[in-house]
């Protein structure tokens, strides 16, 4: 799907997106991103986060934030960039991609789940769900990260101003959030109809993330969209089954994943390309990626299982690729909105820097699980 937009971008004779409007691919990529944290919210268990207390949110947490630190260092010192923007490259590089790695988890666990020879480690089911629970987690604070660097690099504003005025708006969205959840899971709770509860959850998200945003208020809307989501969904589950409802947006997924990938994809320009910063990019994704792969580790070591377990975990949280595609555009977006011609510039790297993180990680977080996921689990 992302090379499928850089040929329509930049191959001769069929560049039709080389002029892709604005005002088409921003709402489109917001509608994408609201089901990306939607969907994220759905595959939250409280009860499984409960009873893993002493690993799923350190490894949903922890990792996401130590990753970040020194992925924005390592911006920082090598590509030279600010310190803002050195921590929005940072948040966007630490994020990892539940929806990317989530249906090999789920092929892994049915090959587990079926297991007839008794070849699966003793372990093997409670370490998938370690690993599929609380994936939003990790990607919603990556989100919300991305958002407050966001306003430091456009809001104008002193350090100490700015902080206030995003934790501010993180607040705003984290109450509107659970106002708009409550009040659908309360209206909608003897609701039958999927359909009509799909729209609630929809409007809800959108109505956070771009509707505070054309209010003056974005940094709250990723927050608002995923508590709202949660919210209503927690007070469903106790009422009635929601399969239908996670099918439905599914679907939409299906629909919206190509345009969310294929959006990036069209905006790539290789004409403009400064091959040096990517060069530099990819070696500070490296430097990230090691980081993130023994900070995984680390947070798994309150947990009693085997070495070999804990590889699998690692793995299965090291896939990237659909927050960065949600992510990449933004400062472009909004240096271009705010008429910023000097910002540009620096959007337009941080964008092809992402780019090129879709292209390398999701395909590495591909082959890890694809070649050594089952094995890890098995005698």
């Amino acid at each position: 799907m992302f090379c499928a937009g850089l040929l329509l971008r930049n191959v001769p004779r069929i560049n039709v997106a080389k002029n892709l409007s604005l005002e088409i691919s921003s709402p489109l990529r917001g509608i994408s991103v609201v089901i990306l944290l939607t969907r994220g919210a759905f595959g939250v268990n409280m009860i499984n986060i409960r009873k893993f207390r002493n690993v799923v949110p350190s490894l949903a947490i922890g990792s996401c934030i130590i990753e970040a630190v020194f992925a924005g260092l390592s911006v920082f010192y090598i590509l030279g960039f600010s310190p803002a923007w050195a921590a929005l490259m940072g948040c966007i590089m630490s994020a990892m991609s539940g929806a990317a790695v989530m249906p090999y988890l789920l092929a892994i666990e049915s090959k587990v789940m079926n297991d007839q020879a008794g070849t699966s480690l003793p372990k093997a089911k409670e370490v998938l769900l370690i690993a599929k629970t609380a994936c939003g987690l990790d990607a919603i604070l990556a989100i919300c990260m991305a958002e407050c660097a966001l306003g430091f690099i456009f809001g104008n504003e002193e350090m100490e101003a700015g902080l206030v005025k995003g934790l501010a708006e993180v607040t705003l969205g984290g109450v509107f959030g659970i106002f708009w959840g409550g009040l659908s899971g309360v209206l909608l709770a003897h609701e039958n109809d999927p359909d009509i509860k799909t729209i609630a959850v929809f409007s809800g998200g959108v109505m956070s993330l771009i509707g505070l945003s054309k209010i003056g208020y974005p940094r709250g809307g990723p927050l608002g969209t995923f508590l709202g989501a949660f919210v209503a969904v927690t007070i469903w589950k106790k009422k009635s089954d929601l399969t239908n409802l996670t099918c439905a947006y599914d679907k939409l997924w299906f629909i919206f994943q190509p345009l969310l990938f294929g959006i990036i994809g069209a905006r790539t320009d290789f004409e403009i390309f400064d091959w040096t910063v990517i060069y530099k990019g990819v070696g500070c994704l490296l430097i990230s990626t090691v980081v993130r792969i023994f900070a995984s580790y680390l947070m798994t070591s309150w947990v009693d299982i085997s070495f070999r377990e804990r590889i699998f975990l690692v793995l299965a949280w090291t896939g990237k690729g659909t927050v960065q595609a949600a992510l990449g555009p933004v400062a472009l977006d909004t240096a271009i909105d705010l008429g910023l011609e000097n910002e540009q510039l620096l959007a337009q790297q941080i964008m092809n820097i992402a780019a090129m993180i879709i292209l390398l990680s999701s395909f590495s977080g591909f082959l890890a699980l694809k070649f050594f996921g089952h094995s890890m689990l098995t005698r």
